[in-house]
């Protein structure tokens, strides 16, 4: 009985240490990827710094495909800015801000990127909305729902093609 009750305890204090030795071992890892992980964001802020912007993105997007990170989200939107390609820069200014809402320099570059949109696609009129639930607009001569695919366009007053015109209709 005393035996069995030693073979216990010595594998219990062997198992213990396995276990401490894993953990050290995962910690150390841990500890040695932030430190790859600080490297690398160092080195896209000092390409954005050279003026680098593409192989700044570069380094944000590498950062970005392993993890979660404001900065990088942040500067990564700067980054885009500065190439001017300013939907990305809001996409990532906007994934920032959900990582930290009420950041007022985020709100600002948001706000910067917004007004550069000269396309912007602004919300339908609710009489066009409801003419095309109709499928014709007032004034139209036709009272016939255009063909499979067509958006009828009531200023112009005509069907418009569309990719997704049937094969068999003719403008």
């Amino acid at each position: 009985m005393d035996q069995t009750m030693m073979n216990r305890e010595h594998m219990l204090h062997r198992t213990l240490g396995l276990i401490g030795i894993f953990v050290m071992t995962i910690s150390a890892s841990l500890g040695q990827t932030e430190a790859i992980y600080q490297a690398q964001f160092d080195s896209a802020n000092a390409a954005y710094a050279r003026g680098e912007f593409s192989m700044a993105q570069s380094g944000y997007e590498s950062l970005l495909e392993d993890r979660v990170h404001f900065a990088s989200e942040f500067n990564l939107g700067n980054a885009f800015f500065k190439q001017q390609k300013f939907g990305l820069a809001i996409l990532h200014y906007e994934r920032a801000r959900q990582l930290t809402p009420n950041n007022e320099d985020l709100e600002t570059n948001l706000t910067l990127a917004n007004s550069q949109i000269s396309d912007r696609i602004e919300a339908l009129h609710s009489r066009y909305i409801q003419c095309m639930a109709r499928h014709r607009c007032p004034g139209s001569a036709s009272t016939m729902a255009p063909p499979h695919g067509a958006i009828l366009d009531p200023w112009i007053r005509r069907p418009r093609r569309t990719i997704a015109v049937s094969k068999f209709w003719k403008p």
